[in-house]
């Protein structure tokens, strides 16, 4: 963690860090995807393992073809959600109202703050909101959850990001014992 105080769940020495580093730069570059989304870095004020993991996707895929959203570091109970709006030249730009839903293992929204209307129509609960000024140019957008009340439970906990009611990205974050210090 950031205060260099909480056990280490990563490779155990340099042999096996590049081999797990090598392994997610191959799947990465495999994928050609537009957007990546990756859980569970190391929280650390420099963002030193993610550059590392952008510098190594850009030496195979060529010079400038990645980068990470600088979020900077944040506390051990939030879950931290970075999505990146990328360049869209048919888009229309202005003010784009992005929300995040991150639901639980139970599939119950966490800290819902009210109800979005869905491309569909349909109404839905959110986590989080923000208005966004998109420009047709990529834009990072950093969002967090702080957790209120119970402690975060061990289990997979489904994240969803829309933008105007359009559904533009979702992950899945498993937290395990080990996360949570149980």
């Amino acid at each position: 963690g950031p205060g260099s105080d909480q056990d280490c769940r990563g490779a155990d020495n340099a042999a096996e860090f590049t081999r797990q580093r090598d392994k997610i730069i191959s799947a990465i570059a495999s994928m050609d995807a537009d957007v990546i989304g990756l859980t569970d870095l190391e929280n650390h004020p420099t963002d030193a393992a993610l550059q590392d993991l952008v510098n190594g996707l850009n030496y195979v895929t060529g010079s400038g073809t990645y980068d990470y959203v600088h979020t900077g570091v944040i506390g051990s109970d939030a879950i931290k959600v970075a999505f990146r709006l990328i360049e869209n030249e048919i888009a229309e730009p202005g003010d784009k109202e992005a929300f995040i839903v991150l639901k639980n293992p139970a599939g119950m929204v966490i800290n819902a703050k009210g109800t979005f209307t869905m491309h569909e129509g349909e109404e839905a609960k959110y986590t989080d909101q923000t208005i966004v000024n998109y420009e047709n140019a990529n834009l990072d957008v950093v969002m967090l959850v702080e957790r209120k009340g119970d402690k975060y439970e061990a289990g997979v906990y489904p994240i969803e990001v829309y933008v105007e009611g359009k559904l533009v990205g979702s992950a899945n974050l498993e937290l395990n014992d080990s996360f949570l210090g149980l």
